[in-house]
Order: structure tokens, then C-alpha cells, then sequence
């Protein structure tokens, strides 16, 4: 004796399940993604029925009734068994039950399994229960300016960016600012980017909703109150570094710099009290000038350089210009001091600025600078500004009679290919003549600028 029981299948989804599903998901972006989520829950739903038709059966209470399509949409509307349906034999058969065939599907809506299939599948919580679009192989058009604002804010707000960091326009800024108007739970992940106006206006909107939030201590080691501390941590920094609130904070953290190899802690807070409020960051600039640290001296020195250009006063930037040239002269001094002042001078034009960069290039020691594993060149400043500018120049500096020219040019652009692989193709004569450079021999192997990796990077063919 055998009892049979028809397998529910799966069936494409019709046209109707698309629009359905399009409204649920990536609606007007002009993509239509497979909702793994709905796919389970369908899957969970048939398998419910199975479980029900078998403990129905066994109780003797009511024939086996399984439906045999599911397919959003058409849930409301079952197939009947056919003969073509396949069966299964269930343990127990040869125990001696009767058998039973399986009836006609009962379309009586008092069924409450059948209600329970007619009800539509629920919408998404999130698009990032999906994947991104713009994270796909094909991607679609990065929105335009004018794109719907929940469109951009997807768009901004993705995972994946490009190097360096790509910037929205002024005007989609604006229109985020609007949106946070609106909704400011957007706040969080518009601040994660760095996506919100510099404007007073922005400054008010995320202060109320800082405001609003319950005062998190961090002690708590839930997840969610872990996230909410650490959007609030960010929207505070933000605020801090940007606007009027919180001045007292950021000239404490001014105040209390902190060596680290490579870097200065509590640096981006001193550099935004000199911007913000120049006559309360200007004393406490001259203390790290005369603090004893060559690291805080040429920070400190940096920000009254910027801050005399900003103002026009001449006579402090050329005072403080030389100073900073004195330190890039230092061999002793650390490779963050001289890559400091470096950059500070080669980011602003004065007189003979052009020739001073170009001289830098007798001294190979700023080209192989390294610190906390991080290799410093201020040579490559102009560069990175603008180099459609300063490549043809500094290339004419190839084959210089001064060796120690030519290798340290040799070497800067050799750093410069991941940022732009044309910079190899002065390069290519050391492929064929290994003797043609000896730029970093001297240094350590992991770091090493040599014409193999010139040959692995393709310039070769």
C-alpha cells in the first residue's frame, strides 16, 4: 500500500510578478534584481505546506491537499495535481495504510493555508538587502546631478569608491542637505562620506539630530547601541571640526598633540581651530613651534604659512617660508617634518618656487624617505597637483650629467605609477640597459624601485 503525495515545483515568474517585484525593489533605476530573500520565503512556505499535508493526513482529520505551483503572483490561483506531477513514496506506506489519491485542489478561500498563500509577499526592508547595483560587473550610468535624491544617495553612499576619493558636486550636496530636512536619519550615512555641505544650514540640522539621540557611554556591548555610539562619535567629530559647536573640545584636542611614528595625533584638530578661529589657535601654534619637536614645529610652522597666504601678508609668509625651506634641508630631521614642509611649500606659488623644486632632486635621501612602513616623497607633490603640468619638466630631467638627478627622478616616478602608469614610459631604455639607472639599490628589498618591476608592470611589450 502506498500513499502519494505531489512535490510542489517552481515556475518562472510571470510578467506580473516582474512589476510587482520591481516595486518592491530597485524600482526606477532601471534594474531589476533577483530578491534572494523572496526566493527562501517561498521555499519556506512550500515546505510548511508539505509538513501540514503530512500531519493532516496522519491525524485522519482531513485529506492531503498540496498545492503544486509556487510562484509570487500566482499563489492565489493553485494548479491542480496532474499525472505528470511526480510522486514520492513516504515511510509507513508498507504498514498498511489505505491508500488515498490526492484530491482536486480546493479553491474554498476558508482554507487557511489557502488564505495564507494569497497574501502578498512583504517589501524589502532595505535596497542593501540586494546587491548594489553599481557594484556589478556591468554597472549602470552614475546618476546625474539631477537624478532622483534616493538614487544619488545610493550611488554616494556605496561601497566601493574610486582612488583618489571622488566628490559629489556642490549641488548634490545641496540636495542632501535638503533630504536630511526630510528624513535625518539619512544623517549617519551622508556623514560616514563626508557628503553634507560645509553650511551653517547642514551645521543646525546635524546638531538638533545629535541633539535628539540618547547619551550613549559606549559600556554597552550590544550591536545596535554600538552603531548608534559610534554615528553619534562621528556626527560629533564632524561638527567639531566644521562649525561654530563644540570650540571648546577642538581647542583642548588642539592643545594636546601626540607624537606617533609617522604622524601627530589630534593633527586634522589643530589644523581646523587655525581655520575656524585664527585668533585662538595662533598661541597655541607658537607654543608648538618652541615645544622642542621638529614634528610639531613644522606643523605648527605649515599652518601659519597657509594662514599668511590666505591673508596676504607677505612678510610672514617669507619669513616662515624660510624656515620651512630649513627644515626640508635637514637630513636629520624626520621624515615627517621635511614631508610637512615640503608639501606645504610646493602646494602654494611665491617667487622661485619652480627652480627650488627642481633642485630638490640633488638630494636623493627625500625620495627614499620611510616612516611607520610608509614611504614619504615630497618630490611627488607638484605632481600629484597637477601633472599634465609638471611631467614634461620633470622628465627633461632624465639622463641630467648629475647621476644623483637623474636616479632621483628616476625614483619618484617609479612612485607615481599606481597613480598614473604613464609615468613609465620615460622609463622604458632601463629595460633594455640594466646600467641605464641604479635608483633604489640602497633600499630595503620590499620597498625596492627597480627596472623589474618597471618589466612586470607591462612596459616591456
Amino acid at each position: 500500500m502506498h500513499v502519494f503525495i505531489g512535490i510542489p515545483f517552481f515556475n518562472t515568474l510571470s510578467s506580473h510578478d516582474l512589476n510587482q517585484f520591481g516595486s518592491a525593489g530597485y524600482n526606477g533605476f532601471g534594474v531589476l534584481d533577483m530578491n534572494l530573500r523572496f526566493s527562501r520565503r517561498r521555499l519556506v512556505q512550500a515546505f510548511s505546506i508539505f509538513l501540514l499535508s503530512i500531519i493532516i493526513y496522519f491525524s485522519g482529520k482531513a485529506p492531503v491537499s498540496v498545492v503544486s505551483v509556487i510562484r509570487p503572483g500566482a499563489l492565489a490561483a493553485p494548479k491542480t495535481l496532474t499525472p505528470s506531477a511526480e510522486a514520492v513514496s513516504l515511510p509507513g506506506a508498507a504498514a498498511g495504510f489505505p491508500p488515498r489519491k490526492a484530491p482536486q485542489a480546493n479553491p474554498d478561500r476558508s482554507d487557511p493555508i489557502m488564505r495564507l498563500l494569497d497574501l502578498p509577499p512583504s517589501p524589502p526592508e532595505s535596497a542593501y538587502e540586494y546587491a548594489n547595483p553599481w557594484e556589478r560587473k556591468n554597472p549602470p550610468p552614475i546618476p546625474g546631478d539631477d537624478a532622483p535624491v534616493k538614487q544619488l544617495i545610493q550611488y554616494w553612499t556605496r561601497t566601493k569608491h574610486s582612488y583618489p576619493p571622488d566628490s559629489p558636486s556642490d549641488k548634490v550636496k545641496l540636495r542632501f542637505l535638503v533630504a536630511i530636512e526630510k528624513d535625518a536619519e539619512l544623517i549617519p550615512d551622508l556623514l560616514r562620506d563626508d557628503l553634507l555641505p560645509d553650511l551653517p544650514e547642514a551645521h543646525d540640522r546635524v546638531k538638533e539630530w545629535l541633539d535628539k539621540r540618547p547619551l550613549l557611554t559606549g559600556n554597552n556591548k550590544d550591536q545596535e547601541d554600538l552603531d548608534e555610539k559610534w554615528d553619534q562619535d562621528r556626527a560629533r567629530d564632524w561638527l567639531m571640526l566644521h562649525s561654530r559647536y563644540l570650540r571648546d573640545e577642538l581647542i583642548e584636542r588642539a592643545t594636546l598633540l601626540r607624537e606617533v611614528v609617522g604622524s601627530i595625533q589630534n593633527e586634522k584638530e589643530l589644523a581646523a581651530l587655525a581655520k575656524l578661529d585664527w585668533e585662538r589657535a595662533q598661541p597655541i601654534l607658537e607654543r608648538h613651534v618652541t615645544a622642542g619637536s621638529p614634528r610639531y614645529a613644522a606643523l605648527a610652522l605649515s599652518l601659519q604659512y597657509k594662514h599668511a597666504v590666505e591673508v596676504g601678508d607677505s612678510t610672514q609668509e617669507s619669513a616662515v617660508r624660510d624656515r620651512l625651506r630649513e627644515i626640508v634641508a635637514d637630513r636629520q630631521a624626520p621624515p615627517y617634518a621635511r614631508t610637512k614642509a615640503g608639501d606645504t611649500l610646493l602646494k602654494h606659488d611665491w617667487p622661485g618656487r619652480n627652480e627650488w623644486y627642481l633642485s630638490l632632486f640633488n638630494d636623493h635621501t627625500l625620495a627614499r624617505m620611510k616612516e611607520n612602513r610608509h614611504s614619504l616623497n615630497p618630490l611627488m607633490t607638484p605632481l600629484m597637483a597637477d601633472y599634465k603640468k609638471w611631467a614634461p619638466i620633470v622628465t627633461q630631467l632624465i639622463g641630467h650629467p648629475n647621476r644623483t638627478v637623474h636616479d632621483t627622478v628616476v625614483e619618484t616616478l617609479m612612485s607615481m605609477y599606481l597613480f598614473a602608469p604613464e609615468t613609465m614610459r620615460p622609463l622604458i631604455p632601463w629595460i633594455s640597459d640594466p646600467k641605464w639607472s641604479s635608483a633604489g639599490d640602497n633600499m630595503p628589498q620590499d620597498s625596492r624601485i627597480s627596472r623589474e618591476r618597471l618589466m612586470g608592470d607591462g612596459c616591456g611589450d
